[in-house]
């Protein structure tokens, strides 16, 4: 790359915190390096182990320092469900962001997929339901339950959802990092400071609602225990509060990015390019195009990003899903003896269990011999967990 004169570039990699030298790091970071997706997953050996990582807590201590040390960007996602999870593991998980909080962040549970080492260990204890179009397991520690039945919905705002916060300052990571590296001068150093002093603050934050919500969850001795229902409904209220605090300070940080580089992306956008940039333009226009694919906030684009990895799935049971009429001869019908559906569910006529329209030579009438099976629950877009943004949508596609 030095032979061929490539210079002011920027690199976004991947890597295990176990295969991160610090020589390479260091290299790497000379070349151009902005961003590292490390696999951190867990800050326990009890999670690294159970999803079947091969990594140790001493690599990713190390990794994640190493980051630290030369100035690099590392996103991680912190796994802290897992069928193996306990109250202990969860707690040593979240004690690992609160000591390394200046990364862009976000908490998930593993999923089971088919193929994998996870899927067969599962199915070995019988500990799956679902089908190989998606699984799903029971926690062996019924308190991890506990909080993971209060949590999907507490922190959807925050963790999970389309817009989640901490989704949102993933990406603002980015923008802010190629723009401390493609930009200069004082506005440049004063945003880019004032978002990681923000981030930071936003993840331990959220760190601190979530180790207040395992605590109770690991105290509480059910579900329905007052003590448990009022710190949640006081943990709700605060969070709340916190979370719309968060998002203004995000659209503040990201409209003070937009007009760093809002100059530049105007210029670009003409037609024909001017022959040459201002003497303080930024050194790597179409990088600056790719910073500036914002989002929310009231912006004109909506852009998804690239998803990583799915946020939690939505828990529907299984027993309680409306069934369908089907022909007996249909690859999805289901035998009589394989079981019936739970009596509320409810049977769908053939034009609900997505028949054709009449015009098109429908039946009207179910076929003679016919079974009921049990219909999937209904597609919902599911955005994932944004890594990157790609480049801004519209605009001159010649660029």
């Amino acid at each position: 790359m030095n032979a061929a004169g490539m210079e002011d570039i920027g690199i976004v990699m991947k890597c295990g915190p176990q295969d991160l030298d610090e020589e390479a790091l260091k290299k790497l970071v000379s070349m151009g390096l902005l961003r590292i997706f490390l696999g951190i997953e867990s800050g326990s050996q009890c999670g690294l182990d159970s999803i079947g990582r091969k990594q140790t807590t001493t690599d990713t201590e190390r990794a994640v320092s190493l980051c630290e040390k030369h100035g690099v960007s590392s996103q991680y996602t912190m796994i802290i469900f897992n069928p193996d999870a306990t109250i202990e593991s969860m707690l040593q998980d979240l004690a690992f962001v609160e000591k390394h909080p200046a990364h862009p962040l976000n908490y998930c549970r593993a999923e089971i997929y088919a193929g994998t080492p996870l899927e067969k260990r599962m199915m070995a204890e019988g500990n799956v339901l679902g089908t190989y179009m998606g699984r799903t397991y029971n926690y062996h520690d019924p308190r991890v339950a506990r909080v993971w039945d209060m949590g999907k919905d507490l922190f959807a705002g925050r963790c999970w959802g389309k817009d989640e916060i901490l989704g949102q300052c993933i990406r603002l990571d980015h923008q802010a990092t190629v723009l401390r590296h493609f930009y200069e001068g004082p506005e440049v150093e004063a945003v880019v400071r004032d978002f990681y002093a923000w981030e930071v603050r936003l993840n331990l934050d959220t760190a601190g609602f979530f180790r207040e919500l395992v605590v109770a969850c690991g105290e509480a001795e059910s579900n329905d225990c007052p003590v448990l229902r009022a710190k949640i409904d006081s943990i709700r209220i605060r969070e709340q509060v916190n979370r719309q605090a968060h998002v203004a300070e995000l659209c503040s940080l990201r409209a003070r990015i937009d007009k760093c580089v809002r100059p530049i992306i105007d210029l670009a956008m003409v037609r024909p390019l001017p022959s040459k940039l201002p003497a303080r333009a930024p050194r790597h226009t179409l990088a600056l195009l790719v910073a500036a694919g914002l989002f929310g906030c009231g912006s004109s684009r909506s852009d998804g990003g690239v998803a990583e990895a799915a946020p939690p799935p939505h828990d529907y049971p299984y027993t309680t899903y409306p069934t369908a009429v089907v022909a007996t001869d249909s690859p999805y019908a289901t035998p009589p003896d394989a079981g019936s559906p739970t009596p509320d569910a409810g049977v769908a006529t053939p034009d609900d269990a997505g028949a054709p329209p009449p015009d098109a030579g429908a039946r009207k009438t179910a076929p003679t011999n016919t079974v009921q099976v049990v219909k999937p629950p209904p597609f919902k877009h599911d955005h994932g967990v944004a890594e990157a943004a790609p480049p801004p949508h519209g605009g001159n596609q010649g660029l």
